[in-house]
């Protein structure tokens, strides 16, 4: 009995981890080639940072949507047709200029 127990309990777990698929890639700025720490990978409800390499990883499913976004950066959105891609992924600074600067000392 203890032997089916254990094989059953083998059994869901190794389906449970099968069954989830993760997509990796990288972010790096598109003008100097450096890693983004900390850019934020979002799909639907989940979400995660890159670490200290611009590398990350998320849960995937086929055409998966990702929306990667940096402070200072254009937010990119991709469909990701399969889970097996490795995702390389330059961000481009937002070009955005001030137009007035107004400074109160109190």
């Amino acid at each position: 009995m203890k032997q089916f127990l254990f094989a059953a309990i083998g059994i869901v777990c190794s389906m449970t981890i099968y069954a989830q698929k993760n997509i990796s890639g990288k972010i790096i700025d598109a003008s100097t080639n450096a890693p983004l720490i900390g850019a934020t990978i979002t799909s639907g409800e989940k979400a995660t940072r890159t670490d200290k390499n611009g590398a990350f990883s998320i849960p995937c499913e086929d055409n998966l949507r990702l929306a990667i976004s940096f402070v200072g950066y254009e937010t990119q959105e991709r469909v990701m047709k399969s889970c097996d891609e490795i995702v390389y992924i330059s961000l481009v600074p937002a070009s955005t200029t001030l137009s007035n600067v107004e400074i109160t000392a109190t």
